[in-house]
This record gives C-alpha cells, structure tokens and sequence, in this order.
C-alpha cells in the first residue's frame, strides 16, 4: 500500500486494510475505488479513477449534507 501512495503521490489520508475486510464490505473488488459516506452513513460507492474536479465534486455534495 505504501509503494502504492509513493508512487502515484497520494497526498491523502489513507489505511491499510490486510485482509481487505473493509474494502469488500463496500462491494469493491479492485482498485481504484471510492466510498463516500455521508453524515447519515448512506454510502455511494464509484469504481474507478476520479481526477481532481470529480473527486472535489463528491467532496462538496457530502459537504452539503
């Protein structure tokens, strides 16, 4: 996971989940992928890459909530 972060420069918080325990329980089953959870704890899940403004974008709509 940290040759991961170091490679691509991911500059954000991130976990490691060994036995992928986590990362299943959304329904992933390969990265990249992302679960927002609101304050509601209503996840929306989106697989695949997000660039800046997309991941932005999510971040606000949580905001707003």
């Amino acid at each position: 996971m940290q040759a991961f972060v170091d490679r691509y420069g991911i500059q954000m918080p991130t976990a490691i989940d060994e036995t992928d325990e986590i990362f299943s329980s959304f329904g992933f089953s390969y990265q990249p992928a992302w679960a927002f959870v609101d304050d509601d704890g209503t996840v929306k899940t989106h697989f695949g890459a997000l660039d800046g403004a997309a991941l932005q974008a999510e971040i606000d709509a949580l905001l707003e909530t």
